[in-house]
């Protein structure tokens, strides 16, 4: 039976999957040129594939977020502490684990702040990101909600026109205008907000999602391969989340992921169970990646069209079980995400 709520959990869930898998493939990426190309294109069409996890998890809290009134005081400590709390502990296990394979000097204050200031791992940038736009959510929330279609519309407009022309192949030609008020995250925050409360109809929904999905992946892999092959070395250019191809394939994704049921007992539990812990699964699995290759199991142990999946569940169920634990002991709840 679908829940209310059952299409954000999917949503998230498939992203929080999505997560995982892009960085289980990118270091075959990171060797252009030294892997054969049909292991190269395999892991580039995975990875463009999966490039929208980023803008649908933004576009899920604009959904979720943007439409109702919070006071201040309430949402900073619902909202933000939710967040704060589990990000720190993990902050400081990923800076734990860091500071064992380091010597004990005066250098180690200043390797401390630089992991607090900047991020613990690579992939908590995120968390600084998302917490930046969760501060805006009580003063931006009060505008969408009084804003009409069109109102939302002319600033997602804008929006998108500034990501076009900030691409290399248009920024030559960009005025000289400073539209910075209509860049960066805070467009897929109110895009979430856009696609869930002006719902599209049903007869052309699902051709539409998928045609920007095709698409938009068909850009990403092309792109990569030929700036890749041109440069002779991985580009990313494609890659960036605020691209118009990215942002293609999140609105497609966005649209499709709506009410889908999961059929059988097992796979309602394992959806129940992803959604519970999906953050702190986001937080906590680049560590197990790392613990993962070291033991020889990484995208490279077997052919990667069978290492990528296998390592992708295996990290999945790994870091689960991690959180779940965490959750379990007194107190853990508030910090395992």
């Amino acid at each position: 039976m679908v829940t209310k709520h059952s299409w954000p959990d999917n949503l998230r869930i498939i992203a929080t999957v999505s997560m995982v898998l892009l960085h289980v493939t990118s270091p075959i990426l990171y060797k252009f040129g030294e892997v054969t190309v049909s292991v190269w294109h395999i892991a580039n069409i995975i990875d463009s594939s999966v490039r929208f996890c980023v803008p649908v998890f933004v576009m899920l809290s604009g959904a979720l977020l943007l439409g109702k009134e919070y006071p201040i005081r309430e949402f900073l400590k619902k909202r933000v502490l939710r967040v704060l709390l589990p990000f720190i502990f993990y902050s400081f296990v990923y800076i734990g684990y860091d500071i064992m394979k380091r010597p004990i000097n005066l250098d180690l204050i200043v390797f401390i702040w630089n992991k607090v200031a900047h991020g613990a791992a690579y992939h908590l940038w995120y968390i600084y990101m998302i917490v930046g736009l969760y501060l805006f959510i009580p003063v931006i929330g009060r505008w969408v909600r009084a804003s009409t279609k069109k109102e939302i519309s002319y600033f997602l407009l804008i929006w998108l026109g500034t990501m076009a022309v900030s691409h290399p192949w248009l920024s030559k030609y960009k005025p000289n205008f400073d539209l910075s008020y209509f860049s960066g995250f805070l467009g897929y925050l109110i895009l979430g907000y856009y696609l869930s409360l002006f719902k599209s109809s049903e007869s052309w929904k699902v051709l539409y999602s998928v045609l920007l999905i095709v698409s938009g992946i068909g850009i990403t892999v092309g792109g990569t391969f030929l700036y890749s092959r041109h440069k002779g070395d991985l580009d990313t250019l494609f890659y960036g989340f605020l691209t118009p191809n990215v942002f293609l394939i999140a609105v497609g994704v966005f649209m499709l992921i709506n009410d889908f049921e999961f059929e059988g007992l097992f796979i309602e539990r394992m959806r129940i169970f992803l959604c519970r812990y999906s953050f702190g699964i986001y937080l906590i699995h680049v560590l197990v990646l790392g613990e993962m290759a070291k033991a020889g199991l990484n995208c490279f142990f077997v052919h990667p069209a069978i290492g990528i999946p296998l390592t992708t569940v295996v990290c999945l169920a790994v870091s689960g079980s991690i959180v779940f634990i965490i959750s379990k002991v007194p107190g853990g709840k508030y910090v395992s995400g």
